[in-house]
């Protein structure tokens, strides 16, 4: 199985030649492509190689700002517009949220299985706490429970497919705070959805 060199974030466990090693923040090690995807997800660990890094985005994939912002990636044709999925791959992306973009390429990787991809805000808040009490009756009448965790929709990865579509169309026709919106037209859609965790948002 081909191998990438990684570079460690956090503290990580990995088996090599049968016994289990920890590598720690700064260590270089090798990973296969398979893991090296999974744990630059988790922001556990970062590819340095671009080469294998933009092997990883799927045909026909592209960005969305939600804003005017001086920004490119390598080839990705990139649009300023409102929120839609114009690509087979889209990444829809509100610059405020302050993504590292090395992890574009894993984030549209991920929709060669998902169907739309969006990182948890923050564990300590749930949807019991933000938006109004008309918003949260709302929302739980969906949900059943509030307490559970929002997504941030600054940055969003999504497949064009008959879910996805329903879903922003269904979420374009809601009103009051998009995180509570988001997640009343997921429990609707049942889209294949990824929560990504925080560590997505550099701090």
């Amino acid at each position: 199985m081909s191998k990438v060199w990684v570079q460690a974030v956090t503290i990580y466990h990995l088996h090599e030649q049968g016994k289990l090693t920890t590598k720690h923040p700064g260590d270089w090690f090798e990973l296969g492509k398979h893991d090296a995807r999974n744990a630059q997800a988790t922001g556990d660990i970062i590819i340095h190689n671009p080469v294998y890094r933009n092997s990883l985005v799927p045909p026909e994939s592209g960005v969305v700002l939600l804003r005017d912002y001086q920004f490119s990636y390598d080839n990705l044709p990139i649009e300023v517009g409102e929120r839609s999925v114009p690509y087979n791959c889209t990444m829809i992306w509100n610059p405020d949220f302050k993504l590292d973009v090395g992890l574009i390429p894993v984030g549209l990787s991920l929709l060669d299985k998902w169907e739309i991809a969006c990182p948890v805000s923050d564990y300590n808040l749930l949807a019991k706490d933000i938006g109004t009490e008309a918003e949260r009756k709302k929302t739980k009448a969906i949900l059943h429970d509030l307490r559970v965790p929002v997504y941030d929709t600054r940055l969003i990865f999504a497949r064009k497919c008959q879910a996805i579509e329903r879903l922003f169309e269904m979420w374009d026709n809601e009103e009051g705070d998009e995180r509570l919106s988001f997640l009343r037209c997921l429990y609707e859609v049942k889209p294949y959805v990824l929560a990504l965790p925080s560590v997505w948002l550099r701090k």
